[in-house]
Formats: structure tokens, sequence, C-alpha cells
């Protein structure tokens, strides 16, 4: 949802009759046009390219910037975060930057909400430990299994055996987990 929707209370994932009850008969309610997703965001990959040259898109969500190689061209961290998401602001885009030391890492950050950068791996551990089990992007029977489990956050399944969770729901979960933390 973008800034009006979110200033009348409409939070993305919510019920389409909830936000028309929120919006009121002045709302306009758009359907999502994967298309026209795809190439926006190839769009803005190309835009992108200006701060690195190492870049994915993720289809129908976001883009990835490897950034590490440019932050000296840029002036650091803040001074390239600032112009990303001033660009973004000037080409009418709405987007929330995420950094974190693996792309997985920075992916659930910016899943979640959390645009503090995170520039080390202990750091990054401690901060997606504290990330709800939803900001994962799990099937949903491992996610079932894990709420089943009475596990609410990622630092329990971090907290848990590696090897006892990988037998009790495939190493996948595990795989993923520690592509996350790198």
């Amino acid at each position: 949802c973008n800034d009006p929707a979110s200033a009348c209370g409409i939070a993305p994932g919510m019920a389409l009759s909830a936000a028309r009850s929120l919006l009121g008969a002045g709302g306009i309610i758009r359907k999502r046009e994967s298309g026209l997703e795809d190439a926006a965001l190839a769009r803005l990959a190309d835009w992108s390219g200006k701060f690195t040259s190492s870049l994915s898109i993720v289809p129908q969500q976001g883009l990835l910037l490897e950034i590490g190689a440019s932050l000296r061209l840029f002036g650091g961290l803040q001074p390239l975060l600032q112009q990303v998401e001033n660009g973004l602001r000037e080409l009418g885009y709405q987007g929330l930057t995420a950094v974190a030391p693996t792309p997985l890492g920075a992916w659930l950050l910016g899943r979640a909400g959390d645009p503090r950068p995170v520039t080390d791996k202990q750091a990054l551990r401690r901060r997606l430990a504290a990330l709800p089990l939803e900001a994962l992007e799990l099937d949903s029977q491992p996610h079932k299994a894990l709420t089943g489990m009475g596990l609410r956050c990622i630092g329990d399944c971090l907290a848990l055996p590696p090897a006892g969770l990988a037998r009790r729901l495939g190493p996948g979960v595990v795989e993923y987990l520690q592509r996350a933390l790198g």
C-alpha cells in the first residue's frame, strides 16, 4: 500500500474488505498487475546500475544490490543510501532499503520493515533473531511445524540444534537460515 493508504490504517496483507472499510467511498483499490510490476523493477534495475554493477531482480518484490565495492565511490554507506532513497522518491517510488552482510539477511530485514543497516555477521544474527517467524519465506508446512513446536521468532529457530531441526523439517530450512546468517 502507498503512503496515503497507510495513513488510513491500511497494511500489507490486510483483507480487501477491511481495507475498503478503512478507505471509505473515496478510496481507490487497484488489482495487482504482475507484468507492470516486473517492468517497473526492470526500469529500477537499470537505474540502480549507477550504484553497482552487481544486482538481482526478485520478481514482483524488489531488488538486491551488492554495494560493498561502491561505498568509497559514494562517500560511505549513509550518503549512498540517501542517494538511493532520494532517487527512488524522485522517480515516484516508495522503497525500503535494508543493508546486511548477506543478501538473504538484507532481504529478510527489508521484508520485516527494518531499515537500520547491519554491517557485521554477529549483529545480523541478533537482528534476525528478533524477527517474527513470518519474516521467513518458508512454505506453509515448515512454518506450521515451527509454530506447532511453539516457536515464535527466528531466534527460537536459531537456538535449536541444526541437526535436530534438519531431521524434523528437512535440510532446506537449516540451509536457508545458514544462508541468511552467512
